[in-house]
């Protein structure tokens, strides 16, 4: 279809977020109409059959719909679903269109490489623009955070080993530090939904290098080493069951969902001590000064051997857009996708419309990482309700120059200023070497998805009690399940 002007109309499928007054009047919109020539508008996704919704515009006959963008923490479509999708024939293969000059091209053959191609391609095919994360705190796999009303109530210090970090926890669960005469107060929790939520996964860095994204190997001297199955690892799990059999490690940790412990940490009763998150606002409100401000990080722990760990991670980019394969208009839509790519579109979708919301940097002002400032914000966006952008929706890819040169505006409870502060602590402690032969050895594994089940559904029984970490008949038959699943030559663990 065209309109009275000659234009495309090209049809985005989104589902409305209610940051975003209006997609239809937004400025990213009228942008985005202006760069490519073509007339857009929208189909709105269902919030009660997101799924259904998918499904339904993928296999009608002649498709209404010319692409999809998702939102940026998108649990829409899995990318195994995805995957079978593809395979039908049911997304529209994007190899032909993205040639040399188009803006997808030029950021897949960067000379930094940083988005590499091959973590976007199925079956030797691109089917779907990224939504990217490139800032340094997005490579800080996990955070402690601590309750500093809690330390200062007390006149405690922040902890820097693992015994002191057990000194501190009992004193939040028996000296009532948010002051309200009950014994309401978790000092520690986590959550099972995600790694980097799992507290646990912090404190057994501080035994042994513990990458659970890429199921916790590392290279020896000689050959591959499990940790899970040595010794560290093990009076790791105990020092965790301890804090757990304490109740210093709290029970909900292995039954809340993320969201009821975000509600947990903001509850206005103030009874949470501690917790671990990627960024702070995985479990507090980001529109909640005075409850982020409560917190502070604490650096990698000291274990008994003195070893201290952090983990660095490559997010991988998750799925921003995709065009259907029954869409009317492939090669119109690419353009409008492969906009919001260029330098101009990215700045425009994290940061406004310039010289209004933000502004380049003359050269004084300072980053939240203490460098020299890119990007100064003269209205900030985020967690905003406006009509400037799509709330970090669909296709995404900042150059980390821009996203990492965020001028700081001076208020200690801002985000970024939060994660970016954590991250400068954090960073001294990445072993990027280790991690790096991590990701090569479990590549190497026939079949890691059987051991990654298995090896965490048995730190969480080790951790809880329902097996004994200190029964070696117990240790014994984890380790000969996990050498069965790895298989023995692959292996150069001595204990």
């Amino acid at each position: 279809m065209k309109t009275d002007t000659g234009k495309k109309v090209i049809t985005i499928a989104i589902v409305q977020d209610d940051l975003v007054q209006d997609y239809t009047t937004n400025y990213y919109t009228s942008w985005l109409e202006s760069e490519t020539n073509c007339s857009i508008q929208f189909d709105y996704i269902p919030h009660g059959y997101k799924k259904e919704y998918i499904k339904a515009l993928l296999t009608a006959n002649s498709g209404k719909i010319d692409c999809v963008i998702l939102p940026q923490n998108q649990s829409i479509i899995s990318k195994e679903d995805f995957l079978s999708y593809a395979e039908k024939g049911l997304i529209y293969s994007l190899n032909r269109l993205t040639a040399e000059g188009t803006n997808y091209y030029n950021i897949l053959h960067k000379s930094d490489n940083s988005l590499p191609e091959e973590s976007l391609l199925i079956n030797s095919n691109l089917y779907y623009f990224p939504n990217a994360e490139t800032s340094r705190t997005s490579k800080n796999f996990q955070t402690f955070w601590i309750n500093t009303n809690w330390l200062k109530a007390l006149g405690l210090q922040i902890p820097k080993t693992t015994d002191e970090l057990h000194d501190v926890l009992i004193a939040f669960r028996d000296k009532d530090p948010n002051n309200n005469g009950i014994s309401d107060e978790l000092p520690l929790v986590g959550c099972e939904s995600n790694y980097s939520l799992q507290s646990y996964n912090f404190l057994l860095n501080a035994f042994i290098h513990n990458d659970p994204i890429n199921l916790r190997f590392y290279k020896g001297d000689n050959d591959s080493i499990y940790s899970p199955i040595t010794n560290d690892f093990r009076d790791g799990l105990k020092y965790c069951h301890r804090l757990y059999s304490e109740d210093l490690l709290a029970d909900i940790s292995f039954t809340f969902t993320q969201n009821q412990i975000l509600e947990t940490v903001c509850s206005p009763e103030d009874i949470v001590g501690a917790f671990t998150s990627q960024s702070i606002v995985d479990n507090i409100y980001a529109n909640a000064p005075a409850i982020l401000s409560c917190y502070i990080q604490v650096p990698p722990l000291i274990g008994p051997r003195g070893y201290k760990n952090a983990i660095y991670t490559t997010p991988k980019p998750s799925i921003g857009a995709f065009i259907p394969a029954n869409s009317k208009n492939p090669d119109e839509a690419f353009k409008v996708l492969d906009a919001m790519l260029s330098e101009e579109g990215a700045l425009i979708g994290a940061f406004g419309e310039y010289d209004v919301d933000w502004t380049f940097s003359l050269g004084d002002d300072i980053s939240l990482y203490g460098n020299k400032a890119e990007i100064v914000t003269l209205n900030y966006l985020k967690s905003k309700t406006q009509n400037k952008n799509y709330a970090g929706a669909g296709v995404r890819y900042v150059d980390e120059t821009y996203i990492d040169g965020v001028a700081w505006n001076g208020d200690n409870s801002l985000v970024e200023y939060l994660d970016a502060r954590a991250a400068k602590v954090y960073e001294p402690f990445y072993n990027r070497e280790i991690q790096e032969d991590s990701k090569y050895l479990y590549t190497q594994l026939g079949n890691p998805t059987e051991l990654t089940n298995y090896c965490d559904d048995m730190i969480n029984k080790f951790i809880t009690g329902e097996l004994d970490i200190n029964s070696d008949y117990h240790w014994k038959a984890f380790i000969t399940k996990c050498k069965e699943l790895i298989g023995d030559d692959f292996l150069s663990n001595p204990e």
